[in-house]
C-alpha cells in the first residue's frame, strides 16, 4: 500500500523566495516561448499604423495667440480701478476668455463674416458632403467651426492660443484669425453692452430716485409746518439742527444769566449802604444838592452860634436863625432820606427783570420739550430725505462717469501673434504614428502573452509545482541533449537520493511512477531510474504495467510478445515472464500481449501476488502505467505499490489536468511521493552556476 513520506517534503521543497526577487531569466522563459507571434504583432501594428498615416488625409493647423491682461487700459481716467489681482481671479478670467472663444456667438460672427454658409464652398474645402438646404448647411457650417477649433491656454503665461484646423493652410489661417478678431470684438460689444444697459438701468433708477427724494422732502417741510417748527441757520459754534424757539430760548436764557448777575450785584450794593445813616453814604454826600444843604446848614448854624453869644437865646434874630436851621436840617435829613431810597431802585429793577425773565424761559423750555418731541418724527423724515438726497448724488455720478465713458470702449484682449499658413501637415505625424504603432503593438503583444499564459497555464519550473500543487519535486530533468549529458545524470541521482530518504527503511520496495496525460516521460523516468539504480549495485524490476501503450520493451530491448498479462492471466510464473535486460542489475517485466479489457485483468488478486512477489525477489520493483486521465488502469496499481512518483512535463502539463490526475489518487488514499519534473529548461543562470560547479570539480 502506498503511504506518505512527510520527510521528503522538507528535504527537497524549494525554500521561499524573497518577495520582490526577480528572475529575468525566468521571466525571459515565457517571452521567448511567445517570441514570434508577439513579434508578428508589433509589426503588425507598425506596419497598420503606417498604412494609416499613408491613407489619412493631411489636416494644417494655424494658431493666431492672443494677450489677456488683468484689466483693459484706462483712456478717459473715470473706468473702475480694480483692487490687486489674485492668482484665482486671473485663472478665472483666463478660462472665461476660452468659454468665449468656444461660444457659439464668436462663430456664427466667422460664418456671418467670411459667408461661409453661403454656399457649399466651405463644406467641400472641408471634405464634408454638401448641404441640401440653407439652413443645414448653416448648421454643418457651426458644426465643423466647432470641432475644428480648439483654444488653450499657453503655460506659465497671460496668453491664450487660438486654433484651427483643416486640408487647407490658407483657409485655416484666415478663419484663426478671424476668431481672434471676433473674440476681441465680442469681448469690446459685452463690454458696451454692459454700459449701455448700466446707464439704462441708472437713469430708470434716478428718475424713481428723484421722485421718492420730492415726497420725502415735501412730507418733511408739510410736518415742519404742521408742527411750527422753523429752522434758523447755523451759526459758528452752533448746532446744525436748531429752530427758532430753541434759538430764543438760548437767547433768554442767555438774558436771565445776565439779570440774576444784575440783581446779585444790585443787592450786594444795597446790603452795603442799607445800615448806613443816609449822610454816610457817598451817593448822598456826593449829591451837589446834599452838599449845597451842608453848606448852608453849617452856614446858618454858625450865625446862630455867633447871635446867640452876642444877643442870646431869646434874641429874634437867634429865633430866626434856630427856625431857618431847623428848616435846613429838616430839609436834609428828607433829601438824604430819598437818595438813600433811590440806591434801592436798582435792586428792584434787577429783580423784576429777572422774574420776568425766568416765567419768559419757563413758557419757552416748555415749548422746547414739545418741540423736541415733534423733531423725532420730523428727523426721520428728513433722515428719509437725506438717504434719497445721498442715493440721488450717488447714482448721478455714477451716470455722468458712464457717460463719459460710453465712447471708449477698450478690450482686456489684444491679438499678440496673428495666424499664418502653416508650411508642414498638423496630422497624421509620421513620428507619432510610428510611436503609437509601436506602443499599441507592444500593448497587444503583452495582452496576447498574459492571455495565452493565464488561459493555458503550464507547469513549468519547479516553483511552479510547488505553489500550485503543493507537490514537492524531487528531481527537476532537463531536456536530453549531448551537451548536457552529465546534468541529466545529476538530475536522476537526486531522484535516487530522494527515493532513498523516502522512510527510515531507505528505499521503497515498489516505485509505481505515473501522469496525468500521454508524453510526460513517465517512461522514460522509469527506464532512467532503473538504470540510476541498478548502477548502484542493488537489483532492479521494471513491471510495464502500461497493457494499452508499452514502450519498456522497446527501451530495454527485449522481446514484447509476453509479460505482465500472462502472469495475470495465469499462463506463466513471474520467474518464467522475467527477462534479462542488457542494462546491469536490471530485469524488465514486459507489458506482453495487449489484452481486450485491461482494468478488469489489473483488477484481480493476482496483481497484487506479483508485486509482492517481486518485492521479495528483487530490491527495487518499478512499475510504468498509462497516464490517469481518460483511464483507470493507474489507480487499480497506484494502491498496491509503496511509493507513487508523479511525472510532470514542463511547459506542456497543464495545472487543471495535473490537480484533477493527483486528485483522483486523493480519493484513493494515496499521496505521492514528490514530481519529477521532465523537459525541464533549466534557465541561463541555472546553467551558469551548473557549469562553474562541474569546472570546479573537474579541477
Amino acid at each position: 500500500m502506498n503511504a506518505p513520506f512527510g520527510r521528503i517534503e522538507a528535504a527537497v521543497a524549494p525554500p521561499p523566495a524573497p518577495l520582490f526577487a526577480l528572475d529575468f531569466d525566468r521571466l525571459w522563459v515565457p517571452v521567448r516561448r511567445s517570441l514570434v507571434p508577439m513579434a508578428a504583432i508589433v509589426f503588425a501594428s507598425l506596419a497598420a499604423a503606417l498604412l494609416a498615416f499613408v491613407l489619412i488625409r493631411p489636416s494644417f493647423r494655424a494658431d493666431a495667440t492672443l494677450r489677456i491682461d488683468a484689466a483693459a487700459q484706462r483712456i478717459v481716467g473715470t473706468e473702475d480701478v480694480a483692487g490687486p489681482v489674485q492668482v484665482a481671479d486671473i485663472d478665472r478670467q483666463m478660462e472665461t476668455t476660452l468659454l468665449m472663444a468656444r461660444s457659439v456667438p464668436v462663430a456664427e460672427a466667422v460664418m456671418r463674416a467670411l459667408k461661409l454658409s453661403a454656399d457649399d464652398t466651405f463644406l467641400r474645402q472641408m471634405h464634408a458632403d454638401p448641404a441640401p438646404t440653407p439652413g443645414e448647411r448653416r448648421q454643418a457650417v457651426l458644426d465643423l467651426l466647432d470641432r475644428k477649433r480648439s483654444a488653450a491656454i499657453i503655460p506659465n503665461s497671460r496668453a491664450a492660443s487660438i486654433a484651427f484646423t483643416s486640408p487647407d493652410p490658407q483657409l485655416s489661417a484666415l478663419i484663426a484669425n478671424s476668431f481672434a478678431d471676433h473674440l476681441v470684438r465680442r469681448d469690446v460689444q459685452q463690454r458696451a453692452d454692459q454700459s449701455r444697459y448700466a446707464r439704462a438701468f441708472l437713469e430708470s433708477e434716478l428718475a424713481n430716485i428723484r421722485t421718492r427724494l420730492s415726497e420725502s422732502e415735501r412730507r418733511a417741510n408739510d410736518y415742519a409746518r404742521r408742527a411750527a417748527i422753523i429752522a434758523v441757520p447755523a451759526r459758528k459754534n452752533q448746532r446744525t439742527d436748531a429752530t427758532l424757539t430753541s434759538d430764543t430760548l438760548d437767547r433768554v436764557n442767555q438774558q436771565l444769566s445776565d439779570a440774576a448777575q444784575r440783581r446779585i450785584r444790585a443787592q450786594a450794593d444795597w446790603r452795603a449802604v442799607a445800615a448806613r445813616p443816609p449822610l454816610s453814604i457817598p451817593e448822598v454826600i456826593g449829591n451837589a444838592a446834599v452838599q449845597s444843604l451842608v453848606s448852608q446848614s453849617t452856614d446858618v448854624q454858625a450865625r446862630l452860634n455867633a447871635a446867640a453869644a452876642r444877643h442870646g437865646p431869646e434874641h429874634p434874630e437867634v429865633r430866626q436863625l434856630t427856625a431857618q436851621a431847623t428848616a435846613l436840617h429838616r430839609e436834609l435829613t428828607r433829601l438824604a432820606d430819598g437818595i438813600k431810597a433811590g440806591l434801592h431802585t436798582p435792586l428792584d429793577s434787577a429783580t423784576r427783570d429777572e422774574a420776568e425773565l425766568a416765567s419768559r424761559f419757563a413758557r419757552l423750555q416748555t415749548s422746547r420739550l414739545s418741540e423736541q418731541d415733534n423733531n423725532v418724527a420730523l428727523a426721520i423724515l428728513q433722515r428719509e430725505a437725506d438717504t434719497n438726497r445721498n442715493q440721488y448724488d450717488a447714482l448721478l455720478a455714477r451716470l455722468n462717469q458712464l457717460n463719459a465713458e460710453a465712447g471708449v470702449q477698450v478690450s482686456n484682449l489684444s491679438i499678440l501673434d496673428r495666424a499664418v499658413p502653416p508650411d508642414r501637415a498638423y496630422f497624421p505625424s509620421l513620428p507619432l504614428f510610428a510611436a503609437i504603432g509601436l506602443l499599441l503593438g507592444v500593448v497587444a503583444a503583452t495582452l496576447f502573452l498574459l492571455v495565452r499564459e493565464l488561459l493555458f497555464v503550464r507547469l513549468r519550473t519547479p516553483a511552479d509545482v510547488a505553489a500550485r500543487l503543493s507537490l514537492p519535486v524531487i528531481a527537476a530533468i532537463p531536456i536530453a541533449r549531448g551537451e548536457n549529458e552529465a546534468r541529466l545524470e545529476s538530475s536522476y541521482g537526486e531522484a535516487l537520493a530522494a527515493l532513498h530518504v523516502a522512510s527510515d527503511r531507505g528505499l521503497p520496495a515498489s516505485v509505481l511512477v505515473t501522469s496525468a496525460s500521454i508524453g510526460d516521460g513517465k517512461s522514460t523516468t522509469v527506464h532512467a531510474l532503473a538504470q540510476a539504480v541498478g548502477a548502484t549495485g542493488k537489483s532492479v524490476l521494471v513491471i510495464d504495467a502500461d497493457l494499452r501503450r508499452p514502450v519498456q520493451h522497446r527501451l530495454f530491448d527485449v522481446a514484447g510478445d509476453y509479460g505482465l498479462t500472462e502472469v495475470l492471466a495465469g499462463q506463466r510464473a513471474l520467474a518464467d515472464a522475467t527477462q534479462r535486460s542488457g542494462v546491469t542489475g536490471v530485469d524488465v517485466l514486459a507489458a506482453g500481449t495487449r489484452p481486450p479489457q485491461p482494468a478488469i485483468l489489473l483488477a484481480s488478486p493476482r496483481l497484487r501476488d506479483t508485486i509482492e512477489a517481486a518485492t521479495r525477489a528483487y530490491d527495487l520493483v518499478l512499475i510504468d502505467t498509462p497516464p490517469i486521465v481518460g483511464v483507470g488502469d493507474p489507480l487499480l496499481l497506484a494502491v498496491r505499490a509503496q511509493t507513487v512518483l508523479f511525472a510532470i512535463r514542463a511547459d506542456t502539463s497543464r495545472v487543471a489536468t495535473v490537480q484533477g490526475a493527483i486528485g483522483k489518487l486523493a480519493k484513493l488514499g494515496v499521496t505521492p511521493l514528490g514530481a519529477m519534473l521532465t523537459f525541464y529548461r533549466p534557465t541561463g543562470a541555472e546553467e551558469y552556476d551548473y557549469g562553474i560547479y562541474r569546472h570546479e570539480a573537474a579541477e
